[in-house]
């Protein structure tokens, strides 16, 4: 399980948005002041032994490694699941299996090869008992093992559960739910129920949408930096990124207070009579969601079409679209759909106004 010690001072804060009887658009403003100016608290384990004992190298890695030393942990759960999950005789050759396993664990010199050993044999006693054909969780057995644990966009492993992910109050909540949402293990917006869990939804979608911009800008530099001068380039998307910033959040102000104002207006309207929101206004956390995944979809559109044709014209639109000052999306005006790539958003689709 998730350790919270998150400062007290943050669990008030968090505790403060819940007990405002504020409307939806200005509980998702006050969680996002919250989540995004308390600090992240980073999640502890100890190793399933004792590391003074640590009797050789991979064993002072894992102990040296907080990731190490927190699947070393789970493996150590599933082995003793495993355990009672078998016969009295498949006991026994589960007994030798992780022998085996621990000279092989061992014999490695470096952080990778212990995580590799780590990931196969978690997986290896996880699926322990349907390979035994024995087992009373047999009906349980997936029809397709997996082939790793979950991963989340960056390679990382999360060693986390739904129930982790679903129920963690952690200050870094909002890290820990996108990495849940990247690894496909718990998406807040499946049951995202009342203005806490809408608020969950769309700033954890939000960090996701983050995270692909970023690792997009970066691809972006060491790709078209062999071509142009990689010192203007770096200087453009720097610029043209804090621009983005700046016109998001006016617009996206603007956008709550449209939509504050008009969930005042619908206050005590029967249901019958309640009419959408105006195009131009929308909940605050919603907002940068949507233009945060568009700004990424736009990064991605570029580097698949630098990968497609990689010519002048191309280098030419990228430092248009730097350029802008607004919202226009790449090739908005002779878009295609045979020309866009399949999974860039239709411009008809999502667009500045409304989503």
């Amino acid at each position: 399980m998730l350790n919270d010690k998150s400062p007290h001072s943050s669990r008030c804060a968090i505790r403060d948005c819940r007990s405002k009887a504020l409307s939806l658009s200005a509980f998702l403003l006050c969680m996002g002041t919250v989540l995004g100016t308390i600090l992240s608290t980073p999640i502890s384990h100890a190793a399933s032994f004792d590391c003074k004992q640590a009797a050789n190298r991979a064993e002072r890695h894992i102990c040296a490694n907080e990731e190490l030393s927190r699947i070393d942990e789970v493996l150590a759960d599933e082995y003793k699941s495993a355990v009672t999950s078998v016969s009295a005789e498949n006991r026994l050759r589960l007994k030798e299996f992780q022998k085996e396993w621990l000279r092989a664990r061992n014999a490695c010199e470096n952080r990778t090869c212990i995580l590799d050993q780590y990931e196969k044999q978690i997986l290896s006693l996880r699926y322990f008992d349907c390979a035994s054909h024995d087992s009373t969780l047999g009906q349980r057995c997936p029809s397709e093992l997996p082939q790793g644990l979950p991963r989340t966009a960056s390679g990382k492993i999360l060693l986390l559960t739904r129930k982790d992910c679903r129920e963690t109050q952690s200050p870094n909540a909002t890290e820990i739910i996108a990495d849940c949402i990247e690894a496909r293990i718990y998406d807040p917006c499946d049951d995202a129920g009342g203005t806490w869990g809408r608020a969950q939804c769309a700033y954890a979608h939000m960090e996701v949408a983050e995270r692909r911009r970023r690792v997009a800008e970066k691809h972006l530099l060491e790709l078209w930096g062999r071509s142009m001068d990689a010192r203007d380039l770096r200087t453009a998307l720097s610029k043209s990124t804090d621009q983005w910033i700046r016109a998001r959040d006016k617009l996206c102000n603007a956008r709550n207070l449209n939509y504050s104002k008009y969930e005042f207006e619908q206050e005590g309207v029967d249901i019958s009579a309640v009419v959408p929101p105006p195009d131009d206004a929308e909940i605050w956390g919603f907002c940068l969601r949507r233009l945060a995944e568009e700004r990424a979809d736009d990064m991605e559109y570029f580097i698949k079409e630098k990968k497609i044709q990689g010519n002048q014209r191309d280098r030419n639109s990228f430092t248009k679209y730097l350029a802008q000052s607004g919202f226009k999306r790449p090739n908005d005006d002779k878009a295609t759909p045979e020309k866009r790539p399949s999974d860039f958003p239709p411009t008809d689709s999502c667009t500045v106004t409304r989503c």
